[in-house]
């Protein structure tokens, strides 16, 4: 059980399986989608040893596959109470930061819609939201 990571911020998970090699790991990824229909892939570390990765949609399935069996001193690695708060943007959430990016301070958009501040810097990177850097940004709601 203490082989993975559950990386919350992005909702993934990783297994520690670096003791495999990359033929080993084709057939444990062989192994999930035929018995699981989870997809994995298969990353490289600094060292060269090979781990599986999930996507944030299979991490949820994978969670809710394993969950039951997770022994309570080991519930911390996929916090079962959040691991489901995690969710695409709605499309109200992506107008709201759209509509208010520049009204609102990041902070409070993001205390509103419940997300991580990163979560809102780079959904407004990718809207092409964003304001070149430098001094201090002083919003409409601020004035």
């Amino acid at each position: 059980m203490d082989d993975g990571t559950y990386i919350k911020s992005r909702g993934r998970a990783w297994l520690a399986t670096n003791s495999f090699t990359y033929q080993e790991h084709l057939i444990i990824q062989r192994y999930f989608r035929g018995k699981w229909n989870l997809p994995t892939t298969i990353g490289t570390s600094d060292s060269g040893t090979h781990y599986l990765k999930f996507n944030t949609e299979n991490t949820i399935k994978f969670l809710k596959l394993i969950e039951n069996y997770i022994i309570p001193c080991f519930n911390y690695k996929i916090e079962p109470g959040r691991k489901l708060l995690w969710k695409r943007l709605s499309p109200e959430e992506l107008n709201y930061i759209k509509n208010n990016y520049n009204v609102e301070s990041p902070k409070l958009i993001a205390q509103k819609l419940q997300r991580p501040l990163k979560t809102i810097f780079e959904v407004a990177h990718r809207l092409k939201l964003t304001q070149p850097r430098g001094g201090r940004k002083y919003y409409e709601k601020d004035l």
